[in-house]
């Protein structure tokens, strides 16, 4: 995590406004970075057998909280920075139920808190993606086979994991439409709207992930394909807010609405 050090210096001492005291909050961040180092290592330990990964992502989560708030601090701390930055924040709020720092704030940390539901068991979910998968390589020519959690291409296989479900994406996605302030019936139609095409998108990817195999033996690509793939689901999700935003929320779909 040396990158982190490396933005808290270069927020705290390249962007002008208040030296000393992005001095001690410098120092406190080398102690705070360390410190969550140390907890990412402990639960490694502790936590071998079951699954460090989820406590793990919840803790790496508030590294991205502090060098957020330590650029919010700098912002306020230089005068004409601080006026760009009132002023931006007043127009999307204008377009926001609630604050865009708490928006962002909650985006931070919604995919790794949501990582939590992995605990639980939701069996019905991993078959709908998996089905819907085997469909999709159905429609493409190759027939697959599912064993459990398991989607099989001749002796290629892929493995549908808790954390692969999409939780995360799928809350988040929620959270951000109904940031909007629009009404609610756009927001309730265009989160299932979303929800579906996220399902799809992951099926999607798991058939893409198994054809790549299939084909390559192995992972053939520059960038994982698992990697690869999670590049896209931010895409998606960005791509359909931007169509939230700029065209759906103001759609007038209520047809049970008092005139």
């Amino acid at each position: 995590a040396l990158r982190y050090y490396i933005y808290c210096a270069v927020i705290l001492f390249l962007i002008p406004g208040n030296y000393k005291k992005s001095f001690y909050l410098f120092l406190l961040s080398l102690f705070f970075l360390t410190f969550i180092s140390v907890a990412k290592c402990f639960f490694e330990i502790v936590l071998y057998k079951p699954d460090p990964t989820i406590p793990n992502d919840i803790i790496i989560s508030f590294r991205s909280l502090l060098v957020f708030y330590l650029l919010i601090f700098k912002l306020n701390a230089n005068e004409r920075l601080r006026k760009y930055y009132e002023k931006f924040k007043n127009t999307i709020n204008e377009k926001l139920n609630i604050d865009i720092l708490l928006l962002i704030v909650l985006v931070i940390i919604v995919v790794p808190f949501s990582r939590l539901l992995e605990y639980f068991e939701f069996e019905s979910f991993v078959n709908l993606i998996l089905n819907l998968s085997h469909y999709i390589n159905k429609l493409v020519g190759y027939d697959t086979k599912i064993i459990q959690n398991y989607i099989f291409l001749n002796t290629n296989w892929v493995y549908l994991g808790k954390q692969c479900l999409g939780y995360g994406i799928d809350i988040m996605f929620v959270s951000l439409v109904f940031s909007i302030r629009s009404e609610m019936f756009n927001k309730i139609l265009y989160s299932i709207f979303g929800l579906v095409i996220l399902i799809v998108m992951n099926a999607v990817r798991i058939s893409f992930i198994l054809v790549h195999l299939f084909i390559n033996g192995r992972y053939a690509m520059g960038v994982d394909a698992h990697d690869l793939s999670n590049y896209f689901f931010y895409t998606v999700v960005f791509i359909l807010m931007l169509i939230y935003i700029f065209w759906f929320k103001d759609l007038n779909l209520n047809v049970f609405k008092k005139k």
